[in-house]
């Protein structure tokens, strides 16, 4: 990803075609957007999950899968193909086998559920990669230049705010109190709700958007204040939830997939 935030800062804006820190829907990734003309832009945006790729591949893979679509539904792009850049260590070590044919199981089972393909790839193994997996996987397709033009301004007060997707499930944690897995949703129901999403946004019904499975629905809330420049309400006790009973603290930090807040316009 380091390397791939160079080459995206490359890209000269001074030409027409191409613009870029119009739209900062992550922090971990500057965007770069190119005018094809009809009022379409195409944009790619790349995220990763090394960590916990090395751990479990198939797992890893589905995460920043999720991660990548999140961030670029995030800003009403719609998807058309995903790409791959995968570092891993001395193929003739059963390990690293292993890896990668757990990791292009979990790829390959995420995108035909989804049902946009993998179109893009580029594989290369060493030595250096022995302990820790680098795993890039990013996202091409077209978003309305409206979109992206769209100025942040303070919405009405009463501008509702919404939680949108799966409930909130528990965290399960481990005997040192850190978090043992992220639940991942069902690939086809977050392509139903992700573009249920983008057609909103393009209604102009929805004013912002955040993920919440990068931080959970409090960084989710931060982003959008800071974009809109006033302050959000938060109410843990109507956030929808699995369970019965769960630590407020959990709710507001899960980072669980298929959730969205959106910052929608009072009259929709």
């Amino acid at each position: 990803q380091k390397n791939s935030i160079r080459l995206l800062e490359s890209i000269r804006e001074s030409q027409k075609q191409v613009f870029g820190d119009t739209v900062k829907c992550s922090e971990r990734v500057p965007h770069r957007f190119i005018d094809i003309g009809e009022d379409v832009s195409v944009c790619q945006i790349i995220s990763h999950s090394n960590i916990d790729t090395t751990k479990s591949p198939a797992f890893g893979g589905n995460l920043a899968l999720n991660h990548v679509l999140d961030d670029f539904i995030a800003i009403g792009a719609t998807p058309l193909a995903f790409c791959e850049m995968l570092r891993l260590g001395d193929y003739e070590t059963p390990k690293t086998q292993r890896s990668i044919q757990k990791l292009m199981e979990g790829i390959s089972r995420y995108t035909n559920v989804y049902g946009v393909p993998m179109a893009v790839g580029d594989l290369y193994f060493h030595q250096s990669f022995n302990r820790s997996v680098c795993a890039n996987l990013g996202v091409i397709g077209v978003v309305s230049n409206k979109n992206l033009s769209k100025p942040k301004q303070k919405p009405p007060m009463d501008s509702p705010l919404l939680c949108v997707g799966y409930r909130t499930p528990a965290i399960q944690r481990d005997e040192t109190g850190h978090v043992k897995v992220v639940k991942l949703a069902d690939p086809f129901m977050q392509h139903r709700l992700r573009a249920a999403i983008s057609e909103a946004i393009s209604k102009g019904y929805i004013i912002d958007v955040a993920p919440m499975a990068h931080g959970g629905i409090v960084r989710a809330g931060c982003l959008i204040a800071n974009r809109i420049q006033t302050g959000v309400q938060l109410f843990v006790d109507k956030i929808p939830i699995e369970t019965r009973q769960m630590d407020p603290l959990d709710i507001l930090v899960n980072e669980s997939s298929g959730r969205f807040l959106l910052l929608t316009v009072p009259e929709h």
